[in-house]
């Protein structure tokens, strides 16, 4: 079924993630490559996009982002000059406000993937000049990031990912 368009118009590699029964989606680069750092919310009930609060930090394409609970967290990617960046936000959609958190401890990177389980997100492999397949888990509680192990398959980017009741999946992507 095709829904109500996205309002920005096109929109290349941006953020997205979930949480209750809404989704959203960050930053990216908009079709005269021109960096954002705006941030949607998709209403399926009443198939409405609104703009909410914009990412405090830098404009960036190819950031990785994942929910816990009630919150969402985005952060990584590069900037308009091709730096990679490695801080991180919190989004509180009831006050429709950013914090920053810890800078995701990992190297800057883009291309990477991330989810969460239970009450840790995770981030891992991707691109920071070299193919890369660590792995680091944020805790909210504690606000630091901690080393996992790493993917066991071959040094990815843009794998996709998704967990499903305490159990991660990763795949795809490049090599």
């Amino acid at each position: 079924t095709q829904m109500n368009n996205f309002p920005a118009g096109q929109r290349q590699v941006p953020a997205s993630f979930s949480i209750g029964n809404k989704a959203y989606i960050a930053t990216g680069r908009n079709v005269s490559n021109i960096f954002q750092n705006d941030l949607w919310e998709y209403d399926p009930s009443i198939d409405a996009w609104t703009q909410m609060a914009n990412l405090p930090g830098i404009a960036r394409s190819q950031p990785f982002a994942f929910s816990i609970d009630t919150l969402g967290y985005v952060g990584g990617g590069f900037d308009q000059s091709l730096n990679g960046l490695n801080d991180f936000y919190e989004y509180d959609p009831a006050t429709d406000s950013w914090a920053p958190i810890a800078d995701y401890a990992g190297t800057a990177r883009f291309q990477a993937t991330a989810f969460s389980i239970e009450n840790l997100g995770y981030v891992g492999t991707g691109y920071d000049g070299n193919y890369l397949k660590d792995m680091f888990a944020y805790d909210p509680l504690t606000n630091t990031w901690i080393q996992r192990a790493s993917y066991s398959g071959d040094k990815l980017i843009n794998a996709f990912s998704f967990s499903i009741d305490g159990r991660a999946y990763l795949g795809g992507g490049m090599n």
